[in-house]
């Protein structure tokens, strides 16, 4: 699954529509699996998630809407990268500026399937130390 954050705010402030966004998705819609627009705190986001992403280029989306870059993860590879003319200026990929069509954080969803998975553990933890921000914060 490829995913897609893209900034709903051209960088001269104007707002972008989010249907204009996906009229341009219209020869590979059909790949679409998921969709949300997300207030990430600067700005709203519109949240895609394509079963293949063949038509389209984000570098080129990022161009056309007048962004920075287009966020995108790759969820078989799991591989974050930001492309666009001026993606530099944001620095890496960053999971938890990353948000999925729920609504969380990559890094939300990355932190929960280590729990799930047993990666996490709390052996060394003192519970007894444990408050509201978390086991012995």
């Amino acid at each position: 699954m490829i995913h897609l954050n893209i900034g709903l705010t051209t960088n001269t402030g104007k707002p972008v529509n989010p249907l204009t966004v996906l009229a341009r998705f219209v020869p590979g819609l059909d790949a679409l699996t998921d969709l949300r627009i997300v207030d990430t705190g600067d700005e709203r986001a519109l949240v895609l998630a394509f079963a293949a992403l063949d038509s389209i280029r984000p570098h080129d989306l990022a161009v056309e809407f007048a962004q920075d870059c287009v966020a995108v993860f790759d969820d078989e590879t799991g591989d974050g990268s930001l492309q666009g003319p001026r993606a530099e200026k944001w620095g890496p990929f960053d999971a938890q500026l990353f948000y999925m069509p729920d609504g969380r954080t990559l890094a939300a969803h990355q932190f929960a399937h280590q729990l799930v998975q047993g990666y996490l553990t709390f052996e060394r933890v003192d519970v007894e130390k444990a408050d509201i921000w978390g086991l012995g914060y």
